[in-house]
């Protein structure tokens, strides 16, 4: 019998259950992969704002990183809302090469519904010591224009020149938030990778 493929999941909670930490194991339920799982924040949302947020001590996320990888084998590791710079320190600390297994990071920096979600010493972290580590960074449009420090960018020239000046990273998949819907699925706009691009 095949062993059914492990993601390990890295995020916060949401409660409205539209985001997070448990639409990412649903996500993957769905698709026949197990989930285990490491709670950076819990968050009382709703579909048109945060409430109130909960970041978790940075050695919490830690030992529960830990104790994941220690329980079986993970195929993939999948990083989204992490909150602030000790919990991104800590997170970075623990993760094995992208070269042994594949990292994808969401850089989760503020909810649909505009609450903040990753504070600015967080950002700078998430650049130096994630995006490195990251086999796939799947961004949006406002997120690249937030994590680069410009304005909103226009054009996909603008974005390539931008992000070119930034740390090596696997590779980038940048998705326009405004083409989600039953029927305009989340549409990449640019891949860093293999320099795709698709009208958005």
């Amino acid at each position: 019998m095949n062993r059914r493929p492990v993601v390990l999941v890295i995020a916060g909670s949401d409660s409205s259950g539209g985001a997070g930490l448990i639409r990412d194991v649903q996500v993957l339920s769905d698709l026949g992969v197990d989930s285990l799982c490491a709670i950076t924040a819990v968050t009382a949302q709703s579909d048109s704002q945060v409430r109130a947020v909960h970041l978790m001590p940075a050695e919490l996320v830690r030992a529960q990183i830990s104790a994941a990888l220690a329980t079986r084998p993970v195929d993939a590791i999948k990083i989204g809302m992490l909150g602030n710079r000790a919990i991104v320190e800590a997170v970075a600390q623990c993760l094995p090469a992208r070269t042994a297994i594949p990292i994808v990071l969401d850089p989760v920096l503020v909810s649909s519904s505009g609450g903040v979600l990753l504070d600015a010493r967080g950002r700078t972290a998430l650049l130096e010591k994630l995006l490195p580590q990251s086999t796939l960074v799947t961004p949006n449009v406002p997120e690249i224009a937030a994590l680069l420090g410009s304005v909103e960018m226009h054009g996909l020239g603008q974005m390539v020149a931008d992000e070119d000046g930034h740390p090596d990273v696997g590779a980038v998949l940048a998705v326009h938030p405004n083409c989600i819907g039953p029927t305009r699925p989340n549409r990449p706009i640019w891949s860093s990778s293999a320099t795709k691009r698709w009208p958005a």
